[in-house]
């Protein structure tokens, strides 16, 4: 009971420390419109060329407002935020917290999701339901299962990236090259569909096209990707998670040694 009020709490205090700031919250708006006006724009144009038979332009644009929605939940944020206290040396401090570090730090990307999902997404759901296609109850609830456990995937695979910052000092250029491989690997930039089948059968067993391609095309296209999908990414769960024991142990230790 004492540890869901303090998680309870973590959330509450990660949510109004997003609030406060109404200017960032109006640009990140903007932003997002922009990106989903761009796009329409752009596969618009393509489409008026040539009538793509993969995906029909609704769904295709459907995809774009779904990806940029689920974007905007992911903790897209934890390696820089991890960076950033390794850098000012506030690690220390997080570390002697009672409460686990990593704990800390999920349920403050819980609150911030929140956030994002009650605030900065409002105008791509009302862009969804008026140009979007239609949900299917049943594949709705298969998305969202197949997006928790790409949240729990997404978060390690951040934390692990932030670890990297006890040893270089920076992630920034680590932060590129993770951006890079989500981009062409998860479906992010566009569907799968469109790759080449060799480059497809690949994807199938690696976690990312679980994290955007597969949630979202179950919607589109209202179809399921069966258990198949979701063993995949109980797997990389697990897998993902004893990388990061391994990492945060040697960190801890390297920690440690050093007097910090």
């Amino acid at each position: 009971m004492r540890n869901l009020k303090i998680t309870l709490q973590l959330i509450k205090i990660e949510f109004l420390s997003r609030i406060m700031y109404k200017n960032a919250i109006a640009m990140s708006i903007i932003t997002d419109l922009l990106l989903v006006v761009m796009q329409y724009s752009l596969w618009k144009a393509i489409y008026s060329y040539n009538e793509l038979a993969i995906l029909d332009f609704s769904k295709m644009f459907s995809y774009v407002v779904l990806v940029q929605i689920l974007a905007n939940s992911y903790p897209s944020d934890v390696s820089g935020r991890i960076a950033n206290l390794v850098k000012s040396g506030d690690i220390s401090l997080k570390l002697l917290n009672p409460f686990p570090f990593v704990g800390q730090v999920f349920i403050e990307s819980i609150g911030n999701t929140i956030f994002k999902l009650c605030m900065l997404n409002i105008p791509l759901y009302i862009i969804y339901f008026v140009y979007g296609v239609k949900l299917s109850l049943i594949n709705f609830l298969y998305f969202i299962l197949l997006y928790a456990l790409s949240y729990v995937f997404y978060f390690f695979f951040e934390v692990i990236f932030g670890l990297f910052s006890f040893y270089t000092g920076s992630v920034w250029g680590l932060k590129n090259f993770k951006y890079v491989i989500l981009l062409l690997l998860s479906g992010k930039a566009i569907p799968l569909n469109f790759y080449p089948r060799v480059l497809r059968k690949i994807l199938d067993f690696l976690p990312f096209k679980y994290m955007f391609y597969s949630p979202v095309m179950s919607l589109v296209e209202n179809t399921q990707g069966g258990i198949e999908a979701v063993l995949i990414q109980a797997v990389s769960i697990v897998l993902i998670f004893l990388l990061f024991n391994v990492m945060y142990r040697n960190v801890i230790r390297v920690l440690c040694i050093q007097g910090g």
